[in-house]
């Protein structure tokens, strides 16, 4: 106010500077709500929903690289423990064994040799396992 008490404003013109009028202001002021304690209730939780999201992707996400690898360590462990046998057992012993306790079908390719280029690798485990052998 002025000094002499008329209720004047020393800067008149220093509403018109502070209110953006840009037509994306204007609709965001008709979506978000007016009252204090809405506004209050938004600053509090889209942080922590937020936050929540994007822990729980990190933790998934680290969770699925992790039993990857173990599941793929435990495939290759299985199969190099069947070639290891293969030196001192006979090849149906072997074949038996694996359909049993893991579930394989084991067929021996006497002298041929398998070129990394001729695999096609489908799922994430089969890349994994390869990367392991």
């Amino acid at each position: 106010m002025a000094s002499d008490g008329k209720g004047e404003r020393l800067y008149p013109k220093a509403k018109l500077i502070m209110k953006i009028n840009l037509p994306i202001f204007q609709a965001l002021k008709k979506i978000f709500p007016n009252g204090l304690y809405t506004r209050s209730l938004i600053i509090i939780i889209t942080p922590i929903v937020i936050l929540q999201a994007i822990l729980t992707f990190v933790f998934l996400e680290r969770h699925w690289e992790l039993v990857t690898k173990k599941l793929s360590s435990s495939a290759v462990s299985e199969i190099g423990m069947m070639i290891d046998m293969m030196k001192n057992t006979d090849i149906k012993i072997i074949s038996a064994n694996a359909k049993e306790f893991y579930d394989i079908d084991l067929k021996l390719l006497s002298k041929k040799r398998v070129d990394k280029k001729d695999v096609v690798l489908r799922i994430v485990s089969s890349r994994t396992i390869s990367l392991k052998i």
